[in-house]
């Protein structure tokens, strides 16, 4: 599945190589972390990604990911996005000996201008 996804998101974009390449949530299908590492692992060994990220993932979920990556000498993650709230210490230290690149995202909400009539009311 992540292959395809993979390869249908390239042919979409019209390029022949995603140069990062998110997960964007955990898996809820049951498929296991070993499978999907070696999947995103694929995408990278044969040039559709070139980077991998998470995103929304917990900090043992990346490290999990990553230990197993590793084991397999399979790709890892390379960029780690996350939702501003969750920038605590336990993601900090992702970074630092890992080299892991951190990009933050926050929403926002903006209210729409109130149109006014021509007299400016």
């Amino acid at each position: 599945m992540i292959r395809e996804a993979g390869e249908r998101s390239r042919e979409r974009l019209g390029v022949e190589r995603i140069d990062l390449y998110y997960a964007h949530v955990p898996d809820q299908t049951g498929v296991l972390l070993e499978e999907q590492v070696a999947a995103f692992g694929e995408l990278v060994a044969d040039g559709t990604a070139g980077l991998l990220g998470l995103s929304n993932h917990w900090a043992w979920q990346v490290e999990r990911e990553r230990a197993l990556a590793a084991a397999a000498g399979s790709a890892r993650v390379d960029v780690l996005q996350y939702h501003h709230p969750y920038l605590r210490l336990s993601l900090l230290h992702l970074s630092e000996p890992t080299r892991l690149r951190r990009i933050s995202y926050a929403v926002f909400c903006l209210k729409k201008k109130k149109k006014t009539n021509n007299t400016g009311q």
